[in-house]
């Protein structure tokens, strides 16, 4: 009875979590939604002149491919960042900015009531986590999936001509490997760094978590290093693009990881804090 009483309220948790911090969101999402739009329609008019009619995978190929490994040369080419990148990381991290520590800091006045535990309040915010980069994700899937029907061409097919438009040179145009790299290591990289803001905001200032993380996905940016997971989320980083890049199973390993190791401290934490 007890454990079907734990389920019972764990359930009833994620249930507002999911309604307070997913849909209460929408705007967040219509916003981030107008900028992937704007990537892939640009997008879009770079990769007529080389596949004409470009297919959905061809647009998210060209938007996430991020940048090829920098090197510096005294006068060369300066460090930059892809702006589509950037956008797309500083967007994903504010869905966690605020949310979970505002729930927190409103325990005063729902936090027995309504979770009972804090196990029950930290694993019911974990899920949340969770669910809005799933969502935020499937709301990229449908952009491209809209805008390549509109071209004409809503498959999800790697053009072969693809090469002549990106940063570096595909080493395979299997369809399936790069729906798991964009689709699924992707939002699981994102859970992973948000996993780790959400702990962060457990001991310090939200602002402060996310500069940190976004101190992260920066240097995964400038540096190729397997345990910077923010080299996940840039194609031209993996082995698709070149032979010693990132591979799936390496860069899941990694952002599981972190995700287990984020959700173990931040129960520990929140075990220390007083609820009153």
């Amino acid at each position: 009875m007890k454990k079907k009483h734990y389920i019972q309220k764990l359930g009833n948790c994620i249930c507002y979590d999911l309604r307070e911090g997913v849909l209460g969101m929408f705007p967040l999402y219509i916003l981030a939604g107008c900028f992937m739009a704007f990537f892939a329609y640009d997008a879009g008019l770079r990769l007529e002149r080389t596949v004409g009619n470009p297919s959905a995978l061809d647009l998210a190929v060209y938007v996430f491919q991020g940048m090829g490994e920098y090197i510096y040369v005294k006068g060369g080419p300066q460090f930059e960042i892809p702006i589509a990148y950037l956008v797309i990381a500083l967007l994903s991290g504010l869905f966690a900015c605020y949310y979970s520590r505002r729930e927190w800091n409103m325990r005063g006045n729902t936090y027995i009531p309504r979770y009972g535990t804090k196990g029950i309040w930290w694993f019911s915010k974990c899920i949340w986590c969770m669910m809005q980069m799933i969502v935020l994700y499937g709301i990229f899937f449908l952009i491209f999936w809209i805008m390549a029907a509109v071209g004409g061409n809503p498959t999800l097919t790697l053009s072969s001509g693809i090469a002549a438009s990106l940063d570096g040179m595909p080493l395979t145009y299997d369809t399936a490997s790069f729906l798991l790299y964009i689709y699924v290591l992707g939002p699981v990289t994102a859970i992973a760094l948000n996993q780790l803001l959400v702990t962060l905001q457990m001991l310090f200032h939200p602002v402060a978590g996310y500069t940190l993380v976004m101190g992260i996905l920066t240097a995964s940016a400038y540096f190729f290093r397997g345990y910077l997971v923010g080299n996940n989320q840039m194609l031209l980083w993996t082995v698709l693009f070149r032979p010693d890049g990132i591979r799936f199973s390496r860069g899941l390993f990694y952002a599981l990881m972190i995700w287990l190791l984020c959700v173990l401290a931040g129960r520990w934490i929140i075990s220390k804090k007083d609820i009153l």
